[in-house]
Order: structure tokens, then C-alpha cells, then sequence
């Protein structure tokens, strides 16, 4: 990235040498002026990369509100469509259990089900304490993280920082592909220089997000055991009665965490159902389904034929 930005202070045309030596020409104080703002600006996009780790993961996951939006709402769909039939193929094989339990939520919950790979994984996990000891993690968690030993919380924080690393990869790829590959466009007469650029940054975008996938899996294994084996030990710090596996008791943890109501209280009776529900929609004829991998391959070359065929008449 910071290459390209010093290609763009000693302006388009030629190739990278011309670029260097037009670089190297130039008056010392222009040269140390500009070095220094290419230092800024790479310092300034680490700096937003790191801050934007949580939307880029939310984005990744199927959590982000662009999937609800006009642009995402076809992908959204689409992609759970996929998973949804994946998710039937291997529920109907008795040797494919250990995976969907790993991959994706349990089949009796198919609105929790992500369109992506990630998302379902990182779900899965998440999920796990709920379909184990009816426990919600997300106000469980924080609690019980302070209870772990630090063996297990290294291991658990390790392996969440290796996630967010290679998500951090891969949105800076995907970057780097469309920043390089406008470069090309614009200032390069060659036209096998997009489709490097381009290629070069979308490929490496695909393999860490296919990473990610796989750090996910990992997380999610050490969050089950955390949850798993050292439950019981919150119990104890809390001074509560040692029933771990009892449902009734972590819902009413939760309740208590987060919503104020004494362990024991009733809940409040939920607001009943409108007595006049919405017609389901029509239903449509079902369409070919495309994993959202195969469209994101197929828009890529998509785009780096249209590339350099615009290279090549421009």
C-alpha cells in the first residue's frame, strides 16, 4: 500500500522504474516531506485497520447491517440458502455429526443459521453453552473469563487474536486488490498489470479468509472446553448452589446479570402474540443455490477481464 502511495506522489505513467528514478530526482526535501506523509498515512491506516477489526469481523460473520441492506439483502439470503441445504445434507448422515455440530448451529435453530462460513462456525460456538446448560454466553462469558486459569486464558486469547489477525488480512488483501488494481487502471498502459494487482490481492483476500475459518474453529473448541470444564468453578466463586448442569439456574443468572431480576423471581409474562399474524409471503420456485466463495471467484474474474480489457482500449 505505502508502494502505491509513493508511486502516486511522482505521478502515473511509464513502469516502476521510471517511477524510482523519477522518485530518486527530486529535491531532498521533497523526498524526506514525502516520505514522512507515506509513514503518516501507513501509521494512519493501521491505526483504522485495528479499529475497524469488530465491523470487518461483523461484516465476515453475517452480523453486519449491510447484509440487511438493499446491496446485501440478495447475498444475505443466497448465502443462507446454502448453508440451510448443507446443513440437511449432513443432519442426514449419521458420520457427518461431528462436523455440523462444528460448522453450524444445531438444525432445530435455522434463524440463527449465518451466510457465511465464518459466521456459522463462530455461531456454533457461541450457541454451545445454550444447547449444554441452557447458558447464554454472552452474559456468562465476561464472568466466567475471570475464573479461568492463565494457561486457559492465554490459550483462549491467543487463539481470538489469531482470528482477528487474519481477518485483519484479509480485508487489507481485498484492499490492496482494489487500490492496486485502480492504480493499474489508471496509470499503467500495460494491461497484464491489473489482473496482477487485481488477482494478486483478491486471491490472497480468499486464502485468509479461509484462515479465519479455521482460527475460528479453533476459538470456538477452546470456548466449549472453557464452558465445559470450568463452569462448576463459577458457581463456586459466586457462593451459588453447585448445579451446573441446570438450566433453570443459568437462566436465572442471566436475568439477574442483565436484566436486574433476583435469582428465584418470576420473569416477567412475555407480550403475546398478535392474534392476527401476517399471510406468509408466496412461495417462489427454487433457485439454483451458489456457495457466496464460487460468486466472490466469479466476480473476480469478472472484474480483471474487464479490467484489462479496459487497459487495453484506454
Amino acid at each position: 500500500m505505502t508502494f502505491l502511495l509513493a508511486l502516486a506522489f511522482v505521478g502515473p505513467g511509464g513502469g516502476h522504474a521510471d517511477a524510482v528514478l523519477r522518485w530518486g530526482g527530486q529535491p531532498k526535501i521533497v523526498v524526506a516531506t514525502q516520505t514522512g506523509l507515506l509513514v503518516g498515512t501507513a501509521l494512519l491506516v493501521t491505526v483504522l485497520a485495528d479499529g475497524s477489526g469488530d465491523t470487518l469481523l461483523r461484516l465476515l460473520t453475517g452480523a453486519s447491517r449491510f447484509w440487511r441492506r438493499a446491496v446485501g439483502r440478495p447475498c444475505f439470503a443466497e448465502g443462507r440458502r446454502n448453508h440451510l441445504r448443507r446443513i440437511a445434507r449432513l443432519d442426514s448422515d449419521p458420520d457427518a455429526h461431528a462436523a455440523l455440530e462444528a460448522g453450524y448451529p444445531s438444525p432445530v435453530l435455522q434463524d440463527e443459521v449465518s451466510p457465511t462460513t465464518l459466521g456459522n462456525v463462530l455461531r456454533s460456538a457461541e450457541l454451545y453453552p445454550r444447547s449444554r446448560y441452557g447458558m447464554d454466553v454472552a452474559v456468562v462469558w465476561p464472568r466466567l473469563y475471570r475464573v479461568l486459569p492463565d494457561r486457559t486464558a492465554a490459550e483462549v486469547a491467543a487463539a481470538r487474536g489469531e482470528l482477528e489477525l487474519r481477518v485483519h488480512v484479509a480485508g487489507l488483501a481485498a484492499l490492496f486488490a482494489v487500490v492496486a488494481g485502480a492504480w493499474a487502471l489508471v496509470s499503467s498502459p500495460e494491461a497484464w498489470r491489473f489482473p496482477l494487482y487485481f488477482g494478486a490481492g483478491a486471491v490472497l483476500a480468499l486464502l485468509a479468509y479461509r484462515s479465519a475459518v479455521g482460527a475460528a474453529a479453533l476459538f470456538g473448541l477452546h470456548l466449549r472446553t472453557a464452558v465445559d470444564v470450568h463452569r462448576g468453578e463459577l458457581l463456586e466463586r459466586l457462593g451459588t448452589a453447585p448445579r451446573p448442569d441446570d438450566p433453570a439456574l443459568w437462566s436465572d443468572l442471566a436475568q439477574f446479570w442483565d436484566r436486574g431480576i433476583p435469582v428465584g423471581a418470576a420473569a416477567p409474562e412475555p407480550a403475546p402474540a398478535p392474534s392476527d399474524p401476517s399471510p406468509e409471503p408466496p412461495r417462489r420456485r427454487p433457485v439454483p443455490v451458489l456457495p457466496l466463495t464460487t460468486w466472490y471467484l466469479l466476480l473476480t474474474v469478472t472484474v480483471g477481464v474487464l479490467g484489462t480489457w479496459a487497459t487495453t482500449v484506454l
